[in-house]
Formats: structure tokens, C-alpha cells, sequence
């Protein structure tokens, strides 16, 4: 999880600095949901309540203009989100965000 929100947090710092375009913005974030759908696939690893919440987010909400599938600045992805930290918090393995380029 620290992976996937991690790249979600430098798609989105990077492309408001114009660090990457948009192409790869797009691919970044829907790389995320990739990512989550794989880890899904592994029933007995828990945390599925937490998954799928993520990734019927991203799921059934429309995507946006530029070809991402989901939104992953609204609050309430964040709050998927923060559901997840919480979640991995408790079972002691929690999340670590870091930023890969650009502060």
C-alpha cells in the first residue's frame, strides 16, 4: 500500500509542477488501481473490506476527461485512503507516503 499511495502522491505533485505531462499522469494513477486489483486477487491476505472500498471507487466513479479512471484528489478517495492506513495501522504493518521526486 505504501507503494501504490506513494505513486499516487507523486503523479499528483508532479504534474501540478509540470515535472510530467498528463499522459503520464493518466498512467500513473491508473496503474493504482492496477496495482489494487492484483492484491485483491490474494483473498486470504485480508484487509479486503479496505481494498474494496479503493477499488469500487475507482471502479464506479467516471473517469475523468483526460482518460484517468478515477479521481484520487477528491476527499473521499482520501478518506478510502486514510480507512486503509487505519487498517494496516492495526494489523502493524502501516503505510509509509514519501514523495519520489519533487518534494
Amino acid at each position: 500500500m505504501s507503494v501504490v499511495f506513494a505513486n499516487l502522491q507523486s503523479a499528483d505533485s508532479d504534474f501540478r509542477a509540470g515535472r510530467i505531462t498528463e499522459a503520464e499522469w493518466v498512467a500513473m494513477t491508473n496503474l493504482a488501481k492496477t496495482d489494487l486489483d492484483g492484491i485483491r486477487r490474494f483473498r486470504d491476505w485480508g484487509l479486503q473490506d479496505e481494498l474494496s472500498g479503493l477499488t469500487d471507487y475507482m471502479t464506479t466513479h467516471e473517469a475523468l476527461p483526460s482518460g484517468a479512471q478515477f479521481d484520487s484528489t477528491t476527499d473521499e478517495f482520501g478518506g478510502l485512503q486514510n480507512d486503509m492506513r487505519d487498517a494496516c495501522e492495526a494489523n502493524g504493518s502501516p503505510v509509509t507516503t514519501f514523495a519520489t521526486s519533487g518534494g
